[in-house]
């Protein structure tokens, strides 16, 4: 038996279902929130840390420069909209892994969050940080920031400092000339022959860079001069921000060899002066935002057939090494004939060992829900994203492959009914890969589009 509904009711129905939908953030006061994935870790083991911004409609980073107790490893962000009839649904996640720096109980702070033309703050979390084996906690610094006590080939080469002294620590960059945003690798090493029994690490100063921590190698053993050296590392990627010369101030150890030393020794590392450069301004690509490194950029259509009316979710992905989290947003540059709903973005980026040492890599995933109005095949051009890199010392440009979109007739008479609310509004929900649901679910998140726009 086939069974024949009038308009009408066919509206009604959008319209039980677009009600469904949360309500808009426009109803509701902005709220943050933060949470970890555990409160109790053993060293040197990492912890996920959640903040998520639910009802904003502007919001800028948490100022995460307060976890001193805490490297970053890593960050990702994604954000997602939804829209009902009353208007839209907001949400912004940022998700860091961290490292403790030491055992103990420790505290990531409450970050401040700017939202709006507010700065929201979320709550403080305590964090119980055990020694791999049990035991008492040991106090942090060096010493208790680098796991193992692993042997490796023994070397004779010299660093160049005082053989004879039991303790020596220094700092060392892998350039000393850069351009804004291009990464910069800080090395600190202490070699100790003798064991200590205290150990206080203040790092350098690295005002006017952006930061990420690396995993630190092994410590391992290097004879110097005839003199064995256990090696401890700490390591960094500097992104300077600004042109201009900017100094790696001194690092700071203050260290006891023996529970019966009166005071403490202090040594100090020599500062370091990094040339920064503006990327040039000749030749510069309107596509390029700032990243310093390498990309690449591939598009992806869920479908490439369907009806006049109907919706498909097109993806660019932006991948490659480098200052990423300057990178916006590609222009898609798309003909006549196709309406785009923008609808969500994520970024995951960390370091990654490479060839030259290490790099942060990632990649940044933009979606879109994209509507033809008319019949026929509908090529979507190339995207295009530069950077300039620092190998070539030029701006290069990615491209992606076009993509061809083959329309059938449709409703069309629908296309002329536009949603209240969404004049302007370019959005829609996260996608099912995000979600972490299948993409064969009855309310995809196009076929809610497609609703919302009939009803």
């Amino acid at each position: 038996m086939t069974t024949v509904r009038s308009g009408a009711t066919i509206r009604a129905m959008c319209v039980i279902i677009a009600t469904a939908v949360p309500a808009a953030s426009g109803l509701a006061a902005p709220t943050v929130k933060a949470s970890v994935d555990r409160t109790r870790v053993a060293e040197n083991e990492t912890i996920t840390l959640t903040v998520s911004v639910a009802g904003a409609d502007s919001v800028s980073d948490p100022d995460v420069s307060v976890l001193r107790e805490f490297d970053i490893l890593g960050s990702y962000r994604s954000r997602s909209m939804s829209i009902s009839g009353a208007g839209r649904v907001s949400e912004m996640v940022y998700s860091y892994t961290l490292r403790p720096r030491q055992t103990g109980e420790l505290t990531i702070p409450a970050l401040d969050v700017p939202v709006d033309r507010a700065n929201l703050r979320t709550d403080a979390i305590s964090i119980t940080v055990v020694p791999t084996g049990g035991g008492t906690p040991r106090p942090g610094g060096p010493a208790g920031s680098f796991p193992g006590d692993t042997d490796v080939e023994e070397s004779d080469t010299a660093p160049g400092f005082d053989a004879n002294s039991d303790v020596v620590i220094k700092c060392e960059t892998d350039k000393q000339r850069a351009y804004v945003g291009e990464q910069i690798l800080l090395t600190f090493s202490l070699y100790s022959a003798t064991a200590l029994n205290s150990a206080d690490y203040q790092p350098a100063n690295t005002e006017g860079f952006r930061t990420q921590a690396l995993p630190p190698p092994d410590r391992h053993y290097e004879v110097i001069s005839g003199r064995r050296f256990i090696v401890q590392e700490e390591l960094k990627l500097l992104f300077p921000t600004a042109r201009g010369e900017h100094v790696v101030g001194p690092a700071t150890l203050n260290f006891a060899t023996s529970y019966w030393d009166p005071v403490p020794k202090v040594l100090q590392t020599e500062p370091i002066t990094i040339e920064v450069l503006r990327v040039p301004e000749a030749g510069r690509p309107e596509s390029f935002t700032g990243v310093v490194g390498e990309l690449a950029v591939d598009t992806l259509l869920d479908r490439d057939r369907l009806k006049q009316g109907e919706a498909a979710t097109l993806t660019v992905v932006v991948s490659g090494w480098g200052n990423l989290e300057a990178m916006e947003a590609p222009t898609i540059a798309l003909p006549p004939g196709l309406r785009e709903y923008q609808s969500s973005e994520s970024r995951e980026f960390a370091p990654q060992v490479a060839d030259d040492g290490y790099r942060v890599q990632g990649e940044a995933v933009f979606d879109s829900v994209i509507i033809p109005t008319t019949v026929g095949d509908v090529q979507i051009p190339e995207v295009e994203v530069a950077y300039f890199s620092p190998v070539t010392e030029r701006y290069e440009t990615a491209r992606s492959l076009p993509a061809v979109l083959h329309v059938e007739p449709g409703d069309a008479a629908a296309l002329e009914i536009e949603t209240p609310g969404m004049a302007g509004i370019k959005l829609k929900p996260l996608p099912d890969r995000l979600r972490g649901r299948p993409r064969d679910r009855v309310f995809s998140a196009p076929f809610m589009l497609v609703i919302l726009v009939a009803a």
